[in-house]
């Protein structure tokens, strides 16, 4: 998971020096799912 800070290719960078990461996988077994719309609109709850 990443936010705002890190895009799909910097996570993906990071993956890539795991031993298990497949690079084959990614667009079969990896659902990339973005909530900065959201974020930007309804900001951050503290409780």
């Amino acid at each position: 998971m990443t936010l705002i800070a890190e895009s799909h290719d910097k996570l993906l960078g990071h993956l890539k020096g795991l031993s298990f990461f497949d690079e084959k996988a990614v667009a079969q077994q990896m659902l990339f799912v973005s909530s900065y719309h959201e974020l930007m609109q309804d900001g951050l709850t503290v409780s």
